[in-house]
């Protein structure tokens, strides 16, 4: 399998992302969950958002320290990071 091949869009993180948010959070409706939009300013509190991470990269499979995304400040930067992530642990496939 080439590197492109494993390659996944900004949106389709976000999908796997909103997915986990309505699990988390079943009230919220996911027509909220945009870019935009930070998940604490949505109601998740500091363990909601944990999770929704942890649950986010195992989806993904991807293993890497929750610290890494302390500075994002809303969803879209979460997804921009986690993305940013996932294309380098599969770049790998490239070689």
């Amino acid at each position: 399998m080439r590197g492109e091949d494993l390659m996944m869009e900004q949106c389709e993180i976000l999908e796997i992302l909103k997915q986990q948010v309505v699990e988390i959070i079943p009230s919220l409706p996911a027509e909220l969950i945009i870019s935009e939009n930070s998940l604490k300013d949505l109601g998740a509190n500091s363990l909601d958002r944990a999770e929704v991470i942890m649950l986010t990269l195992r989806a993904l499979n991807l293993k890497i320290p929750l610290g890494t995304f302390g500075g994002t400040k809303n969803i879209g930067e979460l997804v921009s990071r986690i993305h940013y992530e996932f294309n380098l642990a599969t770049s790998s496939f490239d070689k």
